[in-house]
């Protein structure tokens, strides 16, 4: 009689959820989201003609890159491979490594927050990564799986409760209004954000963080293995790897100077391939950012871009 009765309460539940995704599938506009422009990247990677360019990261990338700036002065193909700082900086490599060729430029610019807990990332982003493309499970860590797998409840209410509450039309309402930032609309054909190129708001002192990262000695060394073992399989493959610091506003770099520099001191200390530059070079005025302290404006972007591009010259990266 138990076993009936659980058997009869797990059916219940299955078809109970089984009708939620089946309107949630239905209603949401996976299409039209921002997070649907990493398939447009990913087909690039795959794709896209060589000599090629590749920055990985977050989005200080997505935000942060010049692409028809890059391709003009430095005669190589970008690939804006910046997502969102939740996905991870194991995450990102793994899906950039196997499309990696020979000639191939790398430049990674992690987020700080991936030499501390955000280096497998966070359950929720990792989530939205296989609702927009199921396959991209095949780039998992272990540690991914378990962040996807300790936020369960949390994505399953997410799911439940934008499936009854009637947000749908809201985000749709959003994601086609031609001034909106965060969809996919807004990104190029290289795979920069550009949406928020005329956009007036601009970063305020009050809206920096106070508290640092969560970096310890530990999470440093297992970010900075991942990015030599990352390093050491594409130079199998005949390209070159570089690293380059993220830019934050010079007043938040004031704030985190013990971090960044204990960061950069293990970076300078184990990395096994060469850094492009410093926390100082990558720090720029308040002004130069949009809404978040790793998002530059269209002039921060420029400069960042002009930066980037002087300093891979300088290292020889772009010889044939």
């Amino acid at each position: 009689m138990f076993l009936r009765k659980l058997s009869l309460f797990l059916m219940t539940h299955l078809a109970i959820w089984a009708i939620i995704l089946s309107v949630y599938v239905k209603q949401k506009p996976f299409s039209l989201e921002l997070g649907a422009a990493n398939k447009d990247k990913q087909r690039l990677l795959e794709q896209a003609a060589s000599p090629r360019l590749i920055l990985i990261g977050g989005s200080n990338l997505l935000f942060g890159i010049n692409s028809p700036e890059l391709e003009k002065r430095t005669g190589y193909h970008p690939i804006n491979m910046g997502v969102n700082v939740g996905d991870g900086l194991a995450f990102m490599l793994n899906n950039v490594a196997p499309w990696v060729r020979r000639g191939d430029v790398i430049v990674i610019s992690p987020e700080y927050e991936h030499f501390g807990s955000f280096y497998y990332g966070k359950g929720e982003f990792l989530y939205a990564e296989l609702e927009q493309r199921p396959a991209a499970i095949r780039s998992f860590a272990s540690g991914n799986m378990v962040e996807v797998l300790n936020k369960g409840f949390i994505i399953a209410g997410n799911v439940f409760r934008y499936t009854v509450d009637g947000k749908n039309k809201i985000l749709k309402a959003y994601l086609e209004d031609n001034g909106a930032v965060y969809r996919r609309a807004a990104v190029n054909d290289y795979g920069d954000i550009v949406g928020h190129y005329n956009r007036p708001e601009r970063l305020e002192i009050k809206d920096l963080p106070i508290a640092g990262t969560d970096a310890t000695p530990e999470t440093m060394v297992r970010a900075i293995n991942g990015l030599n073992q990352f390093s050491l399989a594409c130079e199998r493959r005949g390209a070159r790897v570089y690293f380059s610091f993220p830019p934050i506003p010079r007043e938040l770099l004031g704030r985190r100077t013990a971090d960044t520099q204990s960061i950069a001191e293990n970076l300078q200390r184990l990395l096994r391939f060469p850094i492009l530059d410093t926390p100082v070079e990558m720090s720029f005025p308040l002004e130069n950012f949009y809404d978040g302290y790793y998002h530059l404006t269209f002039e921060g972007g420029l400069r960042r871009t002009d930066k980037l591009i002087e300093s891979l010259k300088s290292k020889g990266a772009l010889q044939p």
